[in-house]
């Protein structure tokens, strides 16, 4: 029998050996453990510093140090556990207070669903995401006996996060999924001197509720106003997000003031070979 055998041996039922490649764990008794004589388990790693060969060494997680007990065995590691630096360190463990214990589950995830709600009112009625500076010392004032409101923290930078990096990709892949369904198009460009847009909206069947409504698919910037620019634009937001006119009923757009007629007769060529219904629209 080898030194290796006879330590675990001695060592049993207080160490649990897991292979002497993947480390070893020294397990308190639950006597122990409910004396308080060992409050962390003793983790046997390999060590660096010495050949296993010959020595086997145990490795304290709450010292954070390695230990000889090639000799003692059982005995060396109640020697280690009832030193005083590991007394020490333990006392000082058992009073410091988890992480986790700051927070309440409960209230916190009333506190993220508060923020949600804000930022999404604040998107829906077009409110400025300055306001959202004033909110969070608002609501605490109007409401002081609350949990939620005195922990409620939404600022611009957060609720601009939260309505762009969660609610705008949430509720356009809704859009997305409705337009699974036959859609129409439409359009309309911004005459704005730089960097002009062209809003892309479609109108779908909101399977929800039952009903037709009109959402916001895109807004690639076209700064080339011509027929062919705006519909090669228009191919590109579809193909963005895998679709394409197949399922397209309907294309509806404006045109402005002194556009030619030319202009007018491209934008229906490129149209009308996809879609059942071309409504154009002048305004004088």
């Amino acid at each position: 029998m080898t030194i290796f055998n006879l330590i675990f041996e001695s060592l049993s039922p207080h160490l649990i050996c897991l292979g002497l490649d993947l480390g070893r764990v020294v397990a308190p008794s639950l006597e122990e453990l409910k004396a308080g004589a060992c409050p962390t388990p003793l983790i046997m790693p390999q060590p660096a510093q010495a050949d296993l060969g010959a020595n086997l060494f145990a490795r304290c997680t709450m010292c954070c140090s390695d230990f000889n007990i090639s000799h003692g065995g059982h005995n060396d590691v109640k020697t280690h556990v009832n030193g005083k630096k590991h007394r020490e360190l333990a006392a000082a463990a058992s009073s410091t207070q988890s992480v986790t214990s700051f927070f309440k589950p409960a209230v916190a995830k009333s506190v993220i669903e508060a923020e949600t709600r804000w930022s999404l009112y604040v998107a829906k009625h077009n409110l400025p995401f300055l306001s959202s500076d004033h909110a969070s010392k608002l609501f605490a004032q109007m409401f002081p006996d609350s949990d939620i409101a005195s922990k409620f923290d939404c600022a611009r930078t957060k609720c601009t996060a939260i309505v762009k990096e969660a609610l705008a990709p949430h509720f356009h892949a809704k859009v997305l999924q409705n337009m699974s369904n036959p859609y129409s198009i439409m359009i309309d460009e911004s005459n704005d001197k730089e960097n002009k847009s062209c809003i892309i909206l479609v109108r779908v069947l909101d399977a929800e509720v039952g009903n037709v409504k009109t959402r916001f698919l895109d807004m690639p910037i076209v700064n080339i106003g011509t027929a062919s620019n705006i519909f090669s634009a228009l191919k590109a937001s579809l193909k963005k997000y895998g679709l394409d006119f197949s399922k397209a009923m309907a294309f509806m757009s404006d045109t402005r003031v002194g556009v030619d007629y030319d202009y007018n007769r491209n934008r229906l060529q490129s149209i009308t070979r996809f879609c059942v219904i071309v409504i154009i629209i002048k305004i004088m």
